[in-house]
């Protein structure tokens, strides 16, 4: 049978209430009646076994019962809160333990541990200030308190943006585990990054991917820690080794890893990566994508794969544009006729910015192909986009000059 998280907190609550009796002092000490001892012991069978309401029951009518009996009262409000808390009923149970603590009848060690779980109900409906106050009572009676307390001290001063504290004490819950928590490092890296301590997070997460190296999300932390410390090369090796041992397959992460490819000038590996993995699926064969290959093959002057990417991007969308930067590659290539070619498409695009700057490029294509006639042609046409016509009339007139 599955037990959920409610059921483990509510056995826990049981057993601490049922420890209660422990905590206290002999009932002769403290004059505890035989029928009080009784009734209590038969409350915290009853919420040992799940029975909350039959438990809440009979300490209802006892406290009635008990009256001004500091001690008695004490103690059954005490057990009272335990049922509340069993119950998720936290708010009662706060009211419960607060009236207990009020009566001053307990002795320290069940004071210390009220105070210590009025700090985590008052965490659990997020009020604060209230839980670091009780929490900070329970630490001055405790000679040494666990890693757990000074973790939920660190996740109190967190909400309450007292950053500086809040690492200080997750620090020290982590130096009193035996066992590295997970939940621990994560807290204090979150406060590293939040106040932009990105050194010293960048070191936890070392430590964090030395223990727990399958753990994608502390790959891609560690490259935005390093792109903050603009340490763009970091950043690529961390993604690229996360890439080879599988961790990346999101669009996203695959993505993020090629524009940092980009910005450290590793185009080919980059665009490579992009073709391959728009082959796979994983990323979206679209229009940005494929041109963004293209600028990497651009980059990395491998013309003829950047032409070939930009035409399946001019085949998704802005047509014009991609076609006018294959015709400017094909002229890396001495190409001629295919810039031209290239050109003439990019012209069919209506919606083509300055298209006075395709027929120019047709017309030096033509003059390259010694056709004068064809180029000053081109030229008179680029006159008519104010954009060119300065340019396209100095090269109409060399053209004429090169035909006569």
């Amino acid at each position: 049978m599955t037990i959920t998280f409610a059921q483990c907190f509510r056995r826990f609550v049981a057993a601490i209430a049922i420890a209660g009796l422990c905590l206290g002092v002999p009932v002769q000490a403290k004059q505890l009646s035989r029928s009080t001892h009784q009734s209590l012991t038969e409350a915290r069978e009853l919420m040992g076994e799940d029975k909350y309401e039959a438990a809440l029951r009979k300490l209802e009518k006892l406290l009635a019962k008990v009256g001004k009996r500091d001690y008695e009262k004490a103690l059954t409000l005490q057990t009272l809160g335990y049922a509340y808390a069993g119950m998720d009923r936290d708010r009662d149970a706060i009211d419960a333990f607060e009236r207990s603590l009020e009566m001053d009848a307990l002795p320290d060690a069940p004071t210390n541990e009220l105070q210590n779980r009025l700090a985590r109900l008052y965490t659990r409906i997020e009020q604060y200030e209230k839980a670091y106050d009780y929490l900070q009572a329970w630490f001055a009676q405790i000679e040494k308190p666990g890693a757990g307390d000074y973790a939920l001290k660190a996740n109190i001063l967190a909400q309450l943006d007292r950053t500086s504290e809040a690492i200080e004490a997750i620090r020290t819950a982590i130096e009193r585990t035996d066992s590295p928590k997970e939940q621990h490092y994560q807290l204090l890296v979150s406060l590293q990054y939040r106040s932009e301590r990105f050194a010293p997070a960048r070191e936890t997460l070392k430590d964090m991917l030395a223990q727990w190296p399958d753990q994608k999300q502390y790959w891609t932390q560690l490259a935005s820690v390093y792109l903050q410390l603009e340490r763009n090369q970091d950043a690529h090796a961390v993604m690229k080794l996360a890439y080879r041992k599988g961790l990346l397959e999101s669009e996203t992460e695959l993505l993020r890893l090629a524009r940092i490819g980009l910005s450290i000038e590793v185009p080919a590996k980059t665009a490579e990566l992009l073709e391959q993995e728009m082959k796979r699926g994983r990323i979206e064969a679209n229009e940005d994508h494929w041109a963004l290959a293209g600028q990497g093959w651009a980059q990395a002057k491998e013309w003829e794969r950047a032409i070939n990417a930009y035409a399946k991007a001019a085949k998704r969308g802005d047509a014009g544009k991609y076609h006018m930067q294959r015709a400017h590659m094909f002229t890396r290539l001495d190409n001629w006729q295919s810039a031209i070619e290239a050109a003439h498409k990019a012209l069919k695009d209506p919606d083509l910015e300055s298209p006075g700057k395709a027929h120019i490029l047709i017309g030096r294509g033509y003059l390259e192909l010694g056709k004068h006639d064809k180029a000053v042609a081109a030229f008179n046409n680029a006159v008519d986009d104010t954009d060119s016509a300065r340019q396209a009339r100095q090269w109409r007139q060399y053209a004429e000059s090169r035909k006569s």
